[in-house]
């Protein structure tokens, strides 16, 4: 269950991130410099 508990949260931490780099490529140009 250990094993299985982490590979959960790194395929969330991985898809939170991927998420994050999305959103700010779109945002970026017109929000942040």
């Amino acid at each position: 269950m250990a094993r299985v508990s982490m590979e959960t949260l790194e395929s969330r931490q991985v898809f939170v991130l991927t998420k994050a780099e999305y959103y700010r490529r779109m945002t970026g140009n017109s929000l942040v410099n």
